[in-house]
């Protein structure tokens, strides 16, 4: 069954919403310092930039196994783009896929169902809570793998429904080699769970084994062999530890690691999790308890396959016990695409569900607006011009609010613009107080002036030659963080160092050097460190 729209209303709103989503996700965005994930990525993009190869990820001048290059790449591009090594070029990359994935959501949706439908389920993705809170703080690979996985499930989709075979193969495995580039065996994952699902629910798995498929394996092997050729060629890394380090970072969080009681648990915990963190959007699955919800998805060829995408490929997030919401983004889309269905469904009957659901949304609403008044009483540290922010969010909710509860057809809209606003709110008083308050910018700040106090000697990282390397871990015994903003600080690759050179600075967890003949010029902990820290000097 396909919804009709009559109204232009939906698409201005697509509009004004992504206008004000601008200010929403850019104010402030380069101030929070990096957590560790991100101070990876940025690490192994200025050592690229640094030694001029761009096809060894090293951290700290020691092989990184991890992950492949890519993002890295898109990340030293950013660098250059800005001139700087600082936290908002890393973040860019994830802002426009960010972006990208919205508009890609919205096109592939309206195409498939309506515009109406389309504009929903993009807006629900780019103002869902993880997004909101969260992702779109910090420069992580996920939202730049979710857009390639997400552009993979429409494309075969729709190269099927076509009868375009060669295409489906072609694009299917260049996505994947592309996403490969970027995170590895996760992009493998979602390729076989996703071709099995397109092809034995339409009962034509035999058609896996034309030749087709050949090519697209091909296309696969030569665009991921061909960096790894080459990797290869620059540097005797055994192909055992690779293998080894990329299947650890796919399973190490699976129940291979965590066993059977914790994945067990995890089961019956997974739903409510996810549906927590996307709130508030996820609220809108009590629709899907509705009478004939089973008997719509089956009627529709795209809503059916959105459903088992879905379900198969969550699975193997379902029965792993460490599953971060963000690695999920790219399945969210198809979720929200069919509570959106069924949520303009049920508008239309009036349904009791949806008169609960939007009572709710509008109590948020309402309680954020007159949340806003208490700012005005109290004192934030670290915030300027409070009073006129607060006066600003009251005003903008207090608007947002009465349209809300009076314009009945374009209640989501509204909301999605509250939840911008709250963003916008967020960025200039929470952001601000956290700066202010923060561990982790003391952090940077004390580790700044570390590096500062080391210039004009040589700086490493102290390893005793007796303690065992991993080829997991390597050599690191601090936070990935504290490594970059000492290397930015002095603009060089800080080396990992076992000789005992009188002339240099080292720095190293104090419990490994209790023992050694040296000169501590300074002791100290940042965050995230269990011990404290030196910096030191052998006599």
């Amino acid at each position: 069954m396909q919804l009709k729209n009559s109204s232009s209303s939906p698409l201005l709103f697509f509009i004004f919403a992504l206008g004000l989503s601008l200010p929403a996700f850019f104010i402030n965005l380069g101030q929070l310092p990096f957590i560790d994930d991100e101070s990876i990525r940025a690490m192994v993009a200025f050592e690229m930039l640094q030694k001029n190869d761009f096809i060894t990820p090293t951290v700290g001048g020691e092989i990184y196994l991890k992950k492949p290059p890519l993002f890295n790449w898109l990340v030293a591009g950013s660098f250059n783009v800005f001139n700087s090594y600082g936290e908002f070029p890393v973040r860019i990359p994830m802002i426009l896929s960010l972006y990208l994935l919205t508009i890609a959501i919205f096109y592939y949706f309206k195409k498939e169902m309506t515009t109406e439908l389309g504009i929903i389920t993009a807006l629900m993705f780019l103002t869902t809570g993880r997004i909101i809170m969260y992702e779109s703080l910090y420069g992580l690979i996920d939202l730049t793998f979710s857009l390639l996985t997400f552009l993979f499930f429409m494309m075969i989709y729709r190269a099927f429904n076509e009868g375009k075979l060669l295409k489906l193969f072609i694009l299917a495995y260049v996505l994947t080699a592309i996403s490969f580039l970027l995170k590895g065996l996760p992009s493998i994952v979602f390729l076989g769970i996703s071709l099995l699902v397109l092809f034995i629910s339409h009962r034509k798995f035999k058609m896996l084994f034309f030749w087709q498929h050949y090519v697209g394996i091909a296309l696969f092997v030569i665009i991921v062999g061909s960096y790894y050729v080459t990797y290869f060629m620059q540097n005797e890394v055994p192909l055992n530890d690779m293998v080894s380090v990329m299947f650890g970072e796919t399973t190490r969080r699976t129940a291979i690691r965590f066993g059977f009681w914790n994945t067990v648990l995890h089961l019956f915990t997974f739903p409510f999790e996810m549906i927590f963190h996307f709130l508030p959007w996820t609220l809108l699955t009590l629709v899907l308890f509705t009478k004939g919800t089973i008997k719509k998805i089956k009627a529709s060829p795209f809503l059916t396959y959105l459903t088992l995408i879905l379900f198969f490929n969550s699975i193997v997030y379902w029965t792993s016990p460490e599953v971060y919401p963000r690695y999920i983004l790219m399945l969210v889309p198809l979720y929200f695409g069919i509570i959106a269905y069924f949520y303009l469904e049920k508008k239309k009957e009036n349904h009791r569900f949806v008169k609960f659901i939007e009572v709710a949304f509008g109590i948020l609403i309402t309680l954020a607006a007159v949340g806003a008044i208490a700012l005005l009483f109290i004192e934030i540290p670290g915030v300027k011009h409070l009073i006129l922010i607060t006066s600003g969010l009251l005003v903008t909710l207090g608007i947002a609010a009465f349209f809300y509860w009076k314009q009945l057809q374009n209640r989501i809209y509204w909301l999605v613009i509250a939840l911008l606003i709250m963003r916008i709110g967020f960025d200039l008083i929470a952001i601000p107080n956290r700066m202010y308050e923060s561990e982790a910018v003391k952090g940077k700040e004390m580790t700044i002036a570390i590096a500062e106090k080391s210039m004009g000697s040589p700086l490493y990282f102290w390893w005793n030659p007796e303690r065992e390397v991993t080829s997991y871990y390597g050599k690191r015994l601090t936070t990935y963080w504290l490594m970059y903003y000492l290397s930015i600080t002095r603009d060089e690759i800080i080396y990992t160092n076992s000789e005992r050179k009188p002339d240099a600075y080292y720095i190293s967890p104090l419990w490994m050097v209790k023992n050694e003949n040296i000169e501590i010029i300074e002791e100290f902990q940042p965050t995230g460190h269990e011990s404290p820290l030196v910096l030191f000097r052998f006599k």
